[in-house]
């Protein structure tokens, strides 16, 4: 890994976190600051997507092995502390999670006790959608006028699979 990609990673870091009440020998968790997916660090790390913790891990100790996740001992997703991490199989991680009762249902799922924490991003806020929500209501109209799924696709440099969820609503749901 470049020196100049392992700074970058770190300086998304913030090394004075909460210090898990589970666990409070593990120290403070290291809270991933930049951009979370699903509660996880989300980062574009020497040329591929990646989530932060994992990176961290693969910082801290190497590559990890295939099949294997990084598994939290502070069950803090965005922490990027790598003495706060074990391998594990997706077994294990699932049984990590029912031992300690994390396992969301009714109630107690995140989506009902954190509803301020689900940021969904949909059409032109993802940054890599190439439509506007006008451009989804020309396709709209013109499928709706009986337009060939190929000829709208062309004219909008998509392909025609995308016009075609757009029109089921797999896509655009919103719009």
């Amino acid at each position: 890994m470049r020196e100049k990609s392992i700074a970058r990673f770190w300086s998304k870091v913030d090394r004075n976190g909460p210090i898990p009440k589970h666990c409070p020998g593990l120290g403070p968790c290291w809270v991933w600051t930049a951009c979370l997916e699903q509660g996880y660090g989300r980062i574009w790390f020497e040329g591929s997507p990646k989530r932060a913790h994992r990176v961290a891990w693969a910082i801290a100790y190497g590559a990890i092995p295939k099949g294997m996740c990084v598994c939290h001992k502070c069950d803090n997703p965005p922490c990027c502390n790598p003495g706060h991490f074990f391998l594990g199989t997706k077994a294990d991680n699932t049984a990590d999670r029912d031992a300690k009762g994390r396992t969301a249902k009714g109630d107690s799922h995140g989506a009902r006790l954190h509803p301020e924490r689900l940021v969904i991003m949909r059409g032109e806020d993802c940054g890599k959608s190439k439509l506007t929500e006008s451009d989804v209501a020309e396709i709209r109209r013109r499928l709706a006028a009986g337009e060939m799924q190929r000829s709208i696709a062309d004219d909008f440099d998509i392909t025609q699979a995308n016009v075609s969820v757009i029109n089921t609503g797999k896509t655009w749901k919103h719009v």
